[in-house]
């Protein structure tokens, strides 16, 4: 009603500089630097007061793991700049985190699904103010990071989604570490179900862990970028309650 239009000049947009690079023979890696940037630019323009957002890098926490090289990392505002892109970010303070490819299939879905399983959230360190410890440790560890698989092209499906709620049946507690949001743009969205029942955008609601959105059938293909939009404002909020106790980190150079 109020936004629609505007969200779907987005997504034409995207679609437009997707399809402007397009060339015979082009080299797989630049076509998928440039996506990288494209989507770089989209959080940009949105976000730019509430995160700092690079360009890549390696998710640590303190025990000295590592997760998998990441496309884009959003920080809190007030992180320390020790690097900057295709650096390496302590968990405490990524808010979000997007795995981006110019075309997504099946394969590549997997791929990318163990990027994000492999960034290390085990003994997060935090300074909390004004919060219940206990409490907000269980939603950190079921909401952070945001975590997107994007895609510009290819055959996202109901199969997806019900391997992915496969997934959670055999094993509750790999909900956390899934994709919140897989999208392929103009084509349709996967959307994790936080709290269920959850009402759908047609009608009706799920009480699945995962569900599938073909865009087809509905009159907004922008309205995955709400989705986007919204998840992140809410996880920027806490970057007022909560910090990473950096000390924790320097103090292990010296043992």
């Amino acid at each position: 009603m109020f936004f629609r239009d505007y969200f779907m000049s987005i997504s034409d947009c995207l679609n437009a500089k997707f399809e402007g690079i397009q060339r015979k023979g082009q080299n797989s890696t630049d076509k998928g630097e440039l996506c990288e940037l494209f989507i770089k630019d989209f959080l940009d323009d949105f976000f730019v007061d509430n995160f700092k957002i690079f360009r890549g890098g390696k998710i640590v926490n303190i025990e000295n793991l590592e997760s998998k090289q990441i496309d884009i990392v959003l920080a809190a505002k007030n992180t320390i700049k020790i690097f900057s892109d295709k650096g390496i970010y302590p968990i405490e303070s990524v808010f979000g985190v997007f795995s981006i490819t110019a075309t997504l299939d099946h394969p590549k879905l997997l791929g990318c699904i163990e990027e994000l399983k492999s960034i290390p959230r085990q003994n997060a360190q935090f300074l909390f103010y004004f919060i219940n410890e206990q409490e907000n440790m269980e939603i950190w560890y079921k909401r952070f990071p945001y975590k997107c698989i994007f895609g510009f092209t290819g055959d996202i499906n109901l199969e997806w989604e019900n391997e992915l709620n496969k997934m959670v049946g055999q094993n509750n507690s790999e909900k956390n570490y899934l994709p919140d949001l897989i999208v392929i743009n103009k084509k349709g969205m996967i959307q994790k179900v936080y709290n269920k029942p959850q009402p759908l955008l047609g009608g009706g609601e799920t009480n699945k862990d995962f569900h599938f959105t073909d865009f087809k059938l509905i009159t907004n293909y922008g309205t995955y970028i709400s989705s986007i939009l919204n998840e992140l404002y809410v996880l920027s909020g806490w970057q007022f309650y909560m910090a990473p106790k950096y000390y924790k980190y320097f103090n292990r150079d010296d043992e």
